[in-house]
């Protein structure tokens, strides 16, 4: 057994967190590589969760955030923590595949951005996420925002894991038509899994999914765009 150092509580030496108080058990007294790598498990959910939640999140549209929303959470990484580590390592990993096509533009994949926009994305798409969620809520108008929220940040976790592939792919697509081929393929994944994500998770007839699907993606571009467009008069 061990001891709480706030409350003084007797902790079996296997607890996270008191009991009592709900402080964290972790002991400073040890080296800055292990305190990191115990900060980061923590943070990444490394114990089966991750993979699991990662492996439903890829392969099956629409279930996890049925199942997380229907409260079998335990299984699964949080979707906020989850979204968060995915779009940090996109927006780290994005910057590294741009290409400048002239003095004014950056292309990433099949991508065009001014110079000093992409910085800005990050923050606009903060925004559009709870935008996405509430487009949804209209033709949803029965269920809880909550729960367009999480399938929002389903959705956005998965787009970015996609683009992850692509960028990379895209930044070599001259050595083979094959990689040309295959970045058109997962954006094609990408249109497949939102339908089908939204059919899973809302159940509706076929008809008004595809309707649902096609109003709310047209909605959500033209969003983007506008809100491309306002950061770039700003930066300008």
């Amino acid at each position: 057994m061990s001891q709480c150092l706030n409350c003084k509580t007797s902790l079996n030496l296997k607890s996270t967190y008191c009991s009592i108080c709900g402080q964290p058990t972790l002991n400073l007294h040890q080296s800055f590589m292990t305190i990191a790598f115990q900060a980061l498990h923590e943070l990444l959910d490394i114990d089966g969760r991750l993979f699991n939640t990662l492996k439903i999140l890829l392969f099956s549209p629409g279930r996890l955030s049925k199942e997380y929303t229907a409260g079998r959470r335990a299984r699964y990484t949080p979707p906020l923590r989850m979204y968060l580590v995915i779009s940090l390592l996109f927006f780290v990993i994005a910057p590294m595949t741009q290409t400048m096509t002239n003095e004014n533009n950056l292309r990433i994949a099949f991508m065009l951005f001014p110079v000093g926009m992409l910085e800005q994305v990050p923050k606009l798409m903060i925004v559009m996420l709870p935008i996405y969620a509430l487009l949804i809520q209209l033709f949803n108008r029965k269920s809880f925002y909550v729960f367009n929220l999480i399938f929002a940040l389903h959705i956005h976790a998965l787009i970015y894991l996609v683009l992850m592939i692509i960028l990379p792919i895209n930044h070599y697509v001259d050595m083979h038509v094959a990689l040309f081929w295959l970045q058109y393929i997962l954006i094609g994944y990408l249109a497949y899994y939102l339908l089908f994500a939204l059919k899973t998770m809302y159940g509706k007839s076929w008809l008004f999914t595809i309707f649902v699907y096609i109003f709310t993606l047209t909605l959500y571009v033209s969003s983007i765009g506008l809100g491309l467009q306002f950061i770039q008069t700003f930066l300008n």
